[in-house]
């Protein structure tokens, strides 16, 4: 698929993106990442979910043209990563990989700096729901670099149901015993709000919620389990014990080389989709690098071999426009369809979710 058709980008643009994109190749990797002329000094301290993004396979064409080192803090949890930007900073880390949800946030908190998108040139190849999304753009700056997203939506086993296209599938009593949910109530709730045609999930009003906790009860004595990890749901799967779950697109791969004939749908009703947004600390010492870096994050080789080795989806239009149509779709990137992701939001009433969720967990 060609780089335009990818971004759907007007005419005006492409001819700009035709001799970027040749100005970029005929410098060679490190200047497609780095500002020109701009020395690039490590290590870089990156504060990011999870190990899988470090794996040295994705890094290897930064650290081979740009000799910087790469010393990854995973974090956990929302709540974790909260406190440790509230307390540490710059002290702790020079870039770090944040939830779109929590990128205003941070930046009204003053914990992370706008980006100078003259260090970022491939921001200008982001597909355009990511590069004009407000989670990173407001107050006239771009404040994070979308680079990573994903959709939350329905995994399914076909040797048990040929086809899904309802999230209704998943309060179906036909299905007693072998449907799973997500033990977390940012999803199962919106999940169970979507049911309801509630069209703007994190918002819901204290009604709303009784609502939803209504069907989640009625919903309880038929999953099978709860699933908090990808390899729970993958283990679940794989031992036959469910046939349909709200899931993450991760763990196919794995369930289809191990032979399990695994369906993937984004029911009618809606899909939850995410981002990270790659911000620099306020207050570090190595703003270029962490500039360098969002652009190396963004930039065709690390899109590609993200897709390949972890099957996390890149928001990068040169990136995919080098990948092969199964490639594509392994890791879902389907740009025509990015419109229909609703992303997850700051819940201002957390407190009250999480009550809900605790009634429905325990009957």
């Amino acid at each position: 698929m060609e780089l335009d058709e990818l971004l759907s980008i007007p005419q005006s643009r492409r001819r700009f993106l035709q001799i970027a994109g040749a100005s970029l190749l005929a410098a060679g990797p490190s200047a497609a990442w780095a500002q020109s002329g701009t020395k690039l000094t490590g290590p870089l301290s990156w504060y990011a979910f999870g190990t899988a993004y470090s794996n040295p396979a994705l890094l290897d064409p930064w650290n081979k043209a740009t000799g910087v080192e790469i010393r990854e803090t995973p974090w956990t949890g929302a709540d974790e990563m909260t406190t440790k930007m509230r307390a540490g900073g710059s002290s702790l880390f020079d870039t770090a990989s944040i939830p779109q949800q929590f990128v205003k946030l941070f930046a009204q908190q003053k914990l992370i700096e706008p980006v100078d998108l003259a260090a970022v040139p491939n921001y200008a190849k982001l597909f355009p729901e990511f590069a004009e999304s407000a989670y990173v753009k407001f107050d006239g700056r771009v404040w994070g670099v979308p680079w990573i997203w994903g959709a939350n939506a329905i995994a399914f086993d076909k040797r048990q149901i040929p086809d899904v296209t309802s999230i209704a599938t998943l309060f179906d009593p036909k299905y007693r015993g072998r449907i799973s949910m997500r033990d977390d109530p940012e999803d199962s709730l919106a999940v169970a709000a979507f049911y309801l045609g509630i069209e703007k999930p994190y918002s819901m009003t204290d009604a709303q919620l009784q609502e939803v906790k209504k069907v989640l009860l009625k919903q309880r004595p038929l999953i099978r389990a709860y699933w908090k990890s990808p390899s729970d749901l993958q283990t679940l799967f794989a031992n036959k014990e469910i046939a349909v779950a709200w899931s993450q697109l991760v763990i196919l791969a794995p369930l289809r080389a191990g032979g399990v004939d695994m369906g993937w749908v984004w029911p009618k009703e809606g899909v939850l989709g995410f981002f990270n947004g790659e911000c620099v600390v306020r207050g570090t010492a190595k703003k270029p690098e962490a500039l360098a870096f969002a652009n190396y994050l963004i930039g065709p080789d690390y899109g590609v071999l993200l897709a390949e080795k972890t099957g996390y989806a890149t928001t990068s239009g040169l990136a995919a426009a080098k990948m092969a149509p199964d490639l594509l779709t392994k890791a879902g990137i389907d740009p025509k369809r990015l419109k229909l992701l609703k992303f997850k939001e700051l819940i201002p009433n957390r407190a009250a979710w999480q009550k809900v969720w605790d009634e429905v967990k325990a009957g």
